[in-house]
């Protein structure tokens, strides 16, 4: 796949011009969100396998509306990826993936999710940021980090980083997002989630 071209035009063809297919290349080139929800499963597969971590990810747009990406989370239960605060209560730091889902990029968040012991599916946890872009602090989440950015480039996925993401949009378009902190920037423009 092609390095970044232009992250503004991108942002032009998903909004003004609504456009649902931008990138020419497989899997993006289909037009079907499942052959790209298919490609990221494998993608998934192999993470988990190469680094032992597990995996949740959020597939349905939080519950409701649309997410423009997937948000994959990956830990460990080991003591380095532990944030235990009660007996009752699994809690774990994670790193946060969001892979776009008609681009080949991605981004990087450390987050969180609890639960109840006795109940995995009473889950909570964070919700992605612009202000969470490359905000990675737990030494065991930096090292996945550069574990599956190995994997994520060999497939020829680019991440983003929080310097250009960090640009606010200057032009008038209409993102349907609930994410935007302070401004609209690039970040809100591809990675946005609509409820």
């Amino acid at each position: 796949m092609t390095k970044i071209i232009n992250l503004l035009d991108f942002i032009i063809q998903i909004h003004l011009e609504k456009k649902t297919t931008i990138w020419h290349e497989f899997p993006f080139d289909t037009g079907k969100e499942s052959t790209v929800a298919t490609f990221y499963q494998g993608l998934y597969k192999q993470v988990k396998r190469r680094t032992k971590a597990i995996c949740y990810v959020e597939t349905d747009s939080y519950g409701s509306g649309y997410a423009s990406f997937y948000d994959a989370w990956f830990y460990k239960k080991t003591p380095e990826f532990d944030t235990k605060f009660a007996a009752d209560i699994e809690s774990y730091e994670g790193l946060v993936v969001l892979v776009h889902k008609h681009l080949p990029y991605y981004v990087f968040m450390q987050g969180t999710k609890s639960w109840k012991a006795a109940d995995p599916d009473s889950r909570s946890s964070y919700l992605p940021s612009r202000k969470l872009v490359d905000k990675l602090t737990n030494n065991a989440v930096i090292e996945l980090a550069n574990e599956v950015e190995k994997i994520l480039s060999a497939k020829g996925l680019v991440r983003l980083k929080q310097k250009t993401l960090d640009t606010p949009l200057d032009i008038q378009v209409d993102v349907p997002t609930e994410l935007m902190d302070d401004y609209l920037s690039y970040f809100d423009g591809l990675f946005y989630w609509e409820d």
